[in-house]
């Protein structure tokens, strides 16, 4: 059973640290399923399988202020920006930015 990760809708993986001085951890991904690092981009490479059909990654983190987050093969995730924002009519003046998650054929939807 996995209490430290979760899902943020159909497209986002939660995974933080949630111990003091912990510099890694292991996340678990659906078997079968190709999950990307958000920040970065790249995709998560998978070291083994674990039970129940799963496999495990393990991450080293070099920062604390970010919290491990994957988005998932086959997804489209809206984004914008939040610098130098005071108000929604702010908001609404800047651009929605689109991150396109391919899925093993090379799709996205969303």
């Amino acid at each position: 059973e996995i209490e430290d990760q979760f899902m943020v809708g159909d497209s986002l993986m939660v995974a933080p640290v949630i111990q003091e001085r912990v510099r890694e951890r292991k996340v678990t991904f659906p078997a079968g399923s190709i999950f990307y690092q958000y920040l970065s981009g790249i995709q998560v490479p998978i070291l083994g399988n674990m039970s129940y059909n799963d496999s495990i990654y393990e991450q080293n983190f070099s920062s604390w202020r970010n919290i491990p987050l994957f988005i998932q093969g086959g997804s489209v995730l809206p984004t914008q920006s939040m610098k130098k924002v005071r108000n929604t009519y702010e908001l609404r003046k800047k651009s929605i930015d689109l991150t396109l998650a391919l899925d093993s054929s090379g799709k996205a939807k969303g």
